[in-house]
């Protein structure tokens, strides 16, 4: 499937995207200790995560997720951001280690 980004770059997706609301903690960089920020996921995919996010996160920025999720990812790399509103912004995730999709169907995403 041939998509924009939001940079208006054009890109095919790899896997498909499955809706995904939910609150999820993260830390910045790699680490499991520091800081705990929250987000909340759009949607989610083998090899990334869709999630609105309340801090400025720069392209290349590693997160370590903390909370559980249907998919393998507990790493990730910001590789693009879209300002929503003065503190909301929109954040593309891709997972940095082998993802797939847990015992959860699409189904029951």
């Amino acid at each position: 499937m041939l998509l924009n980004a939001p940079s208006g770059k054009k890109f095919r997706r790899s896997f498909e995207r499955h809706d995904f609301p939910s609150i999820i903690e993260y830390l910045v960089g790699s680490s499991t200790a520091g800081v705990v920020h929250k987000a909340v996921t759009v949607n989610v995919s083998r090899a990334g995560i869709g999630a609105y996010v309340f801090a400025p996160h720069q392209e290349g920025l590693e997160l370590y997720i903390k909370t559980s999720l249907p998919v393998d990812c507990r790493l990730a790399t910001v590789r693009w951001k879209k300002k929503v509103d003065e503190s909301i912004y929109l954040i593309g995730l891709q997972c940095n280690e082998a993802a797939s999709l847990s015992e959860t169907t699409s189904a029951d995403l």
